[in-house]
């Protein structure tokens, strides 16, 4: 049987066709084509060693959540204390360690402005002290962090007297100073250096206070006088040494000439300064400028040996040892500097070449020996300590005069005793003129 589609059949078949594709276009585009006015989804929740950010404008609770974070590193353990001045009163800038271990700085600390100190727990149970340039030094105690752990500075001492002229009569106006200082605990840190004082007084008295205890040298200065300095002095804690007297006698006359060593023709502006006379109250003093005719005078010279230290810009520095004044001083000495060139800043000198300072118990340090040099050669090194200077005992000597007596003329000899595997060694150093850095 055939059949066939009338006029009437074929406009249901499009109405229906038409219906169809009303219904199922929507719905493929529901699937195919966003719906812009929704918003994605959240991001999968966050999983341990993983952190999300999410913006702003995410709708949802977690998305609000602040991203995950390490746990901070927790803090060490520690040791505090407080150091206290002998009324009780808190002090700063204390230094504050384990006497077990010396020279290890991470069981060495300093107080702060509160007094207080911390220290690694690692410090539990050492023996400690603190130390202060103006008491005298702690009792040692035992560091634990289960008790407030306080270290009390004993009382200081003090030293005062009179500043006289050569027939004992007052200087009105000077300075004094700590010329050396060696500690009467020998675990005491190398203390700071003190300011030279100033002192006007019509009876040349002075008092240097809060003083920690060991034994000291002083040395004073006046306008027109060489520097001098005094006997040892032991101060205790809590007393004061009384009755010292500091003589300063008149200064002698000491006059030169500075030439250029090519053309021997005389420097004008040439610097000249006594070198070395005191380790506190500068190392330069006298200063005076050479004229015309490259002369100069110094009024206020010692009696020697000393050394003077001449300058000028196109000069190498230099410095010349073992002058003297008085009795059998020639009147006038000439004295050769090199033109500088492209040597830069260069020193000329005569000597052994060491550098030196003073250290605890009284004895010289060698802070350090210059390259190609007589000590280098005699075998001398950085660190070590001198006891004697040709049979002299150093703690008898301030360091500018140990200075003094390491210079000379060239191809002298010096004998240095030095501490080598606990046993003093007597070394023989043959004094060169040496070219060193300035």
């Amino acid at each position: 049987m055939a059949f066939g589609l009338g006029g009437a059949n074929k406009g249901w078949i499009a109405a229906a066709a038409l219906f169809l594709a009303l219904l199922v276009v929507p719905a493929i585009a529901l699937f195919v084509v966003p719906h812009f006015g929704k918003k994605p989804p959240p991001p999968p929740p966050n999983r341990p060693g993983f952190s999300f950010k999410l913006g702003s404008n995410s709708d949802t609770d977690e998305a609000n959540e602040p991203a995950s974070e390490m746990p901070a590193e927790e803090t060490k353990p520690t040791l505090q204390g407080t150091v206290l001045d002998p009324d009780g009163a808190p002090i700063a800038h204390a230094r504050v360690g384990c006497l077990d271990h010396p020279g290890d700085l991470e069981f060495w600390t300093t107080s702060r402005d509160d007094g207080t100190f911390v220290l690694p727990l690692a410090a539990e149970g050492c023996r400690a002290a603190a130390f202060h340039d103006s008491f005298a030094r702690s009792s040692d105690d035992h560091l634990y962090k289960d008790r407030p752990n306080k270290l009390r500075l004993g009382a200081p001492g003090s030293i005062e007297g009179v500043v006289v002229d050569e027939r004992s009569a007052p200087i009105t106006a000077f300075k004094v100073a700590i010329e050396s200082f060696v500690p009467a605990d020998l675990d005491s840190p190398e203390p700071l250096p003190r300011v030279p004082e100033s002192v006007a007084s019509e009876a040349g008295a002075f008092k240097l206070e809060r003083l920690p205890p060991g034994r000291y040298v002083l040395s004073a200065s006046a306008a027109g006088r060489p520097p001098a300095h005094g006997e040892a002095l032991d101060v205790v804690s809590g007393r004061a040494v009384s009755g010292v007297r500091l003589v300063l006698p008149g200064g002698e006359r000491f006059v030169g000439r500075i030439v250029d060593a090519d053309t021997k023709q005389p420097v004008a502006l040439a610097s000249v300064a006594l070198d070395a006379v005191s380790d506190s109250l500068g190392a330069d003093m006298g200063r005076v400028t050479t004229d015309a005719t490259g002369s100069f005078t110094i009024d206020a010279a010692p009696p020697g040996p000393f050394s003077i230290h001449v300058s000028h810009a196109l000069y190498r520095d230099k410095i010349v040892s073992g002058l003297t004044t008085g009795f059998g001083a020639p009147p006038s000495v000439d004295i050769e500097i090199t033109p500088r060139g492209d040597a830069g800043n260069a020193m000329e000198l005569s000597g052994v070449g060491l550098r030196i300072g003073a250290m605890a118990g009284g004895k010289l340090r060698v802070l350090r020996v210059e390259g190609d040099s007589p000590a280098a050669e005699a075998g001398l090194e950085a660190q070590e300590a001198i006891t004697h200077i040709d049979g002299v005992d150093v703690s008898t000597l301030t360091v500018s005069e140990c200075t003094q007596r390491l210079r000379g003329p060239s191809g002298s000899t010096v004998v240095v005793t030095v501490e080598r595997g606990g046993r003093p060694i007597d070394v023989t150093i043959t004094r060169a003129e040496l070219i060193t850095p300035y």
